[in-house]
């Protein structure tokens, strides 16, 4: 089973088009992971050491400056788009990993600032 994994995705927010006519990498994303990632580490070292960050190329909010997720085969998976600030992310995933419920977040329960900007939760396959 993989880790549970925080998406940031390499090519909301960018415009500008590589030589095949594909975005090139927003540089704002590889920055806000390495700020999830270190903030995760400061803040919540031992779900830190649960959880991974990585950049994907598309969660299919284009149009938006960033959008990320948080990924796992056994929790609820999320994407959210325009919430940038990687201490509330960081908060957000920590709180995830650890939710009883198989990481399901109401989204009365989110932070405030992320509420508008949840764009999809998917539930947990099981087998029954």
């Amino acid at each position: 089973m993989n880790k549970p994994t925080i998406l940031v995705c390499l090519q909301c927010g960018s415009t500008e088009p590589d030589a095949n006519g594909c975005k090139v990498p927003n540089p704002k994303a590889a920055a806000l992971a390495r700020d999830v990632r270190r903030l995760l580490a400061e803040r919540h070292p031992a779900q830190a050491a649960k959880m991974e960050v990585k950049l994907v190329r598309c969660l299919v909010q284009c149009d938006k400056p960033i959008a990320w997720g948080l990924r796992a085969d056994n929790l609820y998976n999320y994407v959210f788009s325009e919430g940038d600030d990687p201490q509330v992310i960081a908060d957000l995933a920590a709180r995830w990993v650890e939710e009883d419920r198989d990481g399901c977040m109401p989204a009365r329960t989110l932070p405030p600032a992320l509420r508008k900007k949840l764009r999809g939760r998917l539930p947990p396959i099981t087998d029954e």
